[in-house]
């Protein structure tokens, strides 16, 4: 599969590595915090603009993922479900990605609970992982402008 990004370090196999997971769509939580050292590295050397909104954004896609994770039995032990408090920082963007997802049916059985807890069902992985990394991939693509 072809870079869609570009390739801006020496030796950066794992942030490459990480870009490709997310076209194959087997990104999970834990490369997040290499995908964020990714983005920091190439605003810090201009070739994108990450803002606080970007970062807010894939907070709540770590979160997603989270809870896919859970599903699966492969979460760290500090994820809970539903929990968005400890990884995202604005409930507006988790709100919005929930009910984004439910109305596309990628989630069913949505309820908020005390603390604004978003629990619901994930029927089917694959369509789930597909639907965050392709958000995640057109997100970046905004970042990179598609070079």
């Amino acid at each position: 599969m072809g870079q869609l990004f570009p390739i801006t370090g020496v030796n950066m196999s794992e942030e490459e590595d990480v870009f490709d997971k997310v076209q194959n769509y087997s990104l999970r939580s834990y490369d997040f915090p290499i995908l964020m050292k990714r983005l920091r590295q190439d605003s810090k050397r201009s070739l994108i603009e990450l803002k606080p909104d970007d970062i807010e954004w894939f907070e709540v896609y770590e979160f997603a993922l989270q809870q896919l994770d859970l599903k699966k039995g492969t979460a760290s032990s500090d994820t809970h479900p539903g929990d968005w408090r400890n990884t995202a920082s604005d409930f507006s963007k988790v709100k919005m990605l929930v009910d984004d997802m439910e109305e596309k049916r990628v989630i069913k059985d949505v309820n908020w609970n005390v603390g604004s807890l978003a629990i619901f069902t994930i029927p089917d992985e694959s369509l789930y992982r597909r639907h965050i990394c392709c958000l995640i991939s057109t997100h970046l693509g905004s970042l990179y402008g598609n070079q």
